[in-house]
């Protein structure tokens, strides 16, 4: 049996000033899993005729992958007459 796995994981942000007061951030992410698995049984592998089982040999495969993405975007407000207003926002999507 073989198996081959790749893994991957990033994310990149920013941040916006318009005003003095106001501050958009955002923040993007990626989360990528690849895996491969093969097992093999070679023809004629019964030379004793004791197995009873794929005596004329088998592959199997399995391929498999993973994505989730992430997105986060923030605003803050900030104003000396009143506290400041948060807004948080999160999203996810997975199976892509």
């Amino acid at each position: 049996m073989s198996q081959s796995v790749n893994h991957f994981n990033g994310s990149i942000g920013a941040n916006f000033r318009p005003h003095d007061n106001l501050i958009l951030d955002g923040t993007f992410g990626v989360d990528y899993t690849s895996q491969f698995s093969e097992s093999r049984r070679p023809f004629g592998w019964n030379i004793n005729n004791y197995a009873s089982e794929e005596t004329e040999g088998a592959r199997r495969t399995s391929d498999r992958s993973n994505m989730n993405l992430t997105l986060d975007v923030k605003a803050t407000l900030n104003n000396d007459s009143q506290p400041a207003i948060y807004i948080n926002t999160y999203c996810r999507r997975t199976g892509l």
